[in-house]
């Protein structure tokens, strides 16, 4: 009887210890880099080819092929506009040898596998340039990974968009609180500040199925009163999109990862209780 006991009392333990201990799985990450820092390689320019500030020729445009993780409509960066508003460079980093240097209106893009359930974790860091006119940039995540009309590759469209954040010129951080119409009037200023020539760390916990999302920066919370929502009525996530102005803005470290719903996590734990209590009828009949 206490084997019996011990081998429930056990399972019981290994599911509150599963749930209490998930974790978030990496996705795909990219630092930008060439021979140093996260997924560089020991191939000269791969995944990306960099270049100094000044000369910016080497546009990520096509490059960050062979990163774990990244796929969907397309496995590298495609930029709208001209290619080179969109560089990886060697000037300016957070971590490892590179960082994307994104300014002029380009509008870089990549995609990834589908998320249609759980949560998506997106962390990155990003450094505001300084310039005669304040620099802006703008990130969203879509389900719009197809944006090219011809030869041009437009931003992806607002009723495609879930979370959307920005960078003002006035130096605060902004949001969308969309309310699933597709419109991007719903903006929202965080209170959160940038400073020009800092790296700030910005992270995002989005809940697909809610379609609702938390914006952080450097570790501090906008405190909303209510849920912020997607700016489209979309199901699922598979892109990402980056909009820089001016004097544009620096991206690095940037990463995506997945926790599941907590539904699936029971149903993993309940196995382990019905292998348990398979053993102990075993024992009980033997």
């Amino acid at each position: 009887m206490r084997k019996q006991l011990g081998s429930l009392f056990l399972a019981a333990f290994l599911m509150s210890n599963i749930i209490g201990k998930v974790q978030a799985v990496i996705i795909a990450q990219t630092g930008f880099n060439d021979a140093m820092g996260i997924n560089s390689n020991a191939t000269p320019n791969s995944p990306y080819q960099l270049s100094p500030v000044d000369f910016g020729a080497s546009s990520v445009h096509g490059h960050g092929i062979g990163e774990p993780g990244w796929g969907g409509f397309h496995a590298y960066w495609i930029v709208g506009g001209s290619v080179f508003t969109a560089t990886a460079q060697s000037d300016v980093t957070y971590e490892g040898d590179g960082a994307m240097w994104v300014r002029n209106s380009s509008n870089p893009q990549r995609s990834f596998p589908e998320q249609s359930s759980g949560q998506l974790v997106v962390e990155q860091y990003v450094r505001m340039a300084v310039a005669v006119s304040p620099a802006t940039l703008m990130f969203n995540l879509n389900n719009d990974p197809n944006t090219a009309s011809g030869n041009t590759i437009l931003p992806a469209q607002p009723s495609l968009v879930g979370p959307e954040w920005f960078a003002d010129s006035d130096h605060h951080f902004k949001i969308v609180d969309g309310v699933g119409d597709g419109s991007l009037n719903h903006v929202v200023d965080t209170g959160l500040m940038w400073m020009p020539d800092q790296w700030h760390r910005i992270d995002m916990l989005i809940d697909i199925s809610s379609r609702t999302w938390q914006f952080s920066v450097d570790g501090v919370q906008f405190s909303s009163p209510h849920p912020i929502g997607f700016v489209g009525s979309i199901a699922s996530l598979a892109a990402l999109e980056y909009i820089g102005t001016f004097g544009g803005a620096y991206v690095d470290a940037l990463s995506l990862a997945s926790i599941p719903e907590p539904s699936s996590i029971v149903l993993a734990a309940l196995g382990l209780l019905g292998l348990a209590a398979w053993g102990w009828r075993r024992r009980k009949c033997a």
